[in-house]
């Protein structure tokens, strides 16, 4: 038998190089879709050896394959994390390009000046602006609304231009500071040539501009947002807990439900939020309306993405933009940052449903100009929430 044994080797080896050779370990789904492809193929030549030679003999040889079958599933979990955007059909791209469309349309509506707002404000450095200048690319990154997939993806670009290793696993919190300050380092000239609109920005239907500044805004649904990060920056074992019961400490007082899941309680949370959030100063940086990070109304953005449908949204982007030599990849979702990706409406419903009408009612105004800018909605006798699209 031992030319069965050299026979499943040799195979098992070809497998192995073909699959290796191709295999781009940042590419995420393709990595995985290899990883399947040899569990596949060398379980067929141990079926086959298994049937000709005998079931007894070769036990403990499927064994071991219903481990690797295991395995590959771990692997599919993990690199979720990294899945790139959802490749979508070219007759889909005209759906995509009437909703993004649909989207600028909104801003003009609540913005009438928008398109000559940016001629008139002088630029100035602003720490949620992500710039990648050779590209002519601005960005404004807001916290809960997708924007780690995109820290990602600047500092992806500026590691390829200078010829390093885009390996995912070096992304650190540093990083995600340089990304922050990447508008400090323009010019005047710079700056102001990056939030200037131009014809045809606007036009979602012909191409865009060429060697013309992009300007993307990332968004979602404010009780979304406010849901998501309490959920997120209030878990038992999270620092930034900690911090938030220094930096304000009123909050403590109304910490008077008992969540064994939250340092505080939701419900605890938006009451505080409802009565000091009406000064947006006071509302901490997680928590702040995206008109107050990015002033849509003065600065002329083409492209409004949001979170609930970025997956398939930013392959049109990213098309739109000519960035197709660096993956868009998903960072995952951090704990506690998934409580509202899924049904959102029925998620929000849950929440607000705990709280008193005067609560909801003075949350709403708080974030009135996001619903307002971005097309989302909310029902105060229903519930129901909307605008994801």
């Amino acid at each position: 038998m031992s030319y069965v044994a050299a026979y499943i080797r040799i195979i098992t080896e070809y497998v192995h190089n073909q699959l290796s050779r191709q295999c781009d370990l940042n590419a995420g789904l393709e990595y995985l879709i290899m990883r399947r492809q040899r569990a596949t193929v060398l379980a067929a030549c141990i079926c086959t050896v298994f049937v000709l030679f005998g079931p007894m003999r070769w036990h403990s040889t499927l064994s071991q394959s219903s481990a690797h079958v295991e395995k590959d599933a771990e692997v599919s979990r993990s690199i979720a994390e990294y899945a790139t955007p959802v490749q979508v059909e070219r007759q889909d791209y005209t759906e995509l390009a009437a909703k993004f469309q649909d989207r600028v349309d909104t801003i003009h509506k609540h913005c009438p000046h928008w398109k000559d707002a940016s001629s008139k404000k002088p630029w100035r450095f602003n720490t949620n602006f992500l710039i990648h200048y050779n590209r002519r690319l601005l960005l404004c990154a807001v916290p809960k609304a997708g924007s780690t997939s995109w820290h990602m993806l600047l500092w992806a670009m500026r590691r390829q231009e200078a010829g390093l290793s885009t390996d995912r696993s070096l992304y650190t919190y540093e990083d995600t500071k340089k990304n922050h300050e990447t508008s400090k380092n323009l010019t005047f000239a710079q700056g102001t040539e990056l939030t200037r609109y131009h014809d045809g920005d606007d036009d979602m239907f012909q191409e865009p501009p060429t060697h013309k500044s992009k300007r993307v805004i990332l968004t979602r649904h404010p009780f979304a947002r406010l849901i998501s990060g309490w959920h997120q920056k209030f878990l038992p074992d999270s620092p930034y807990a900690d911090l938030m019961l220094q930096r304000y400490s009123k909050l403590k007082s109304y910490m008077r439900i008992k969540d064994p899941n939250h340092r505080i309680a939701w419900k605890d949370f938006a009451e505080f939020t409802a009565e000091y959030g009406t000064s947006v100063s006071l509302l901490d940086y997680h928590f702040k309306p995206v008109w107050s990070l990015c002033e849509p109304c003065e600065y002329a953005y083409s492209y409004i993405v949001k979170s609930e449908t970025a997956d398939r949204d930013e392959s049109w982007l990213l098309t739109r933009l000519n960035i197709t030599d660096v993956k868009l990849g998903r960072h995952g979702v951090p704990p506690g940052g998934s409580l509202v990706n899924s049904n959102p409406s029925d998620k929000i419903k849950f929440y607000f449903a705990q709280l008193s009408d005067q609560t909801r009612r003075k949350l709403y105004k708080i974030y009135e100009k996001d619903f307002k800018v971005f097309g989302y909605t909310f029902d105060f006798e229903t519930l129901e929430s909307g605008g994801f699209d």
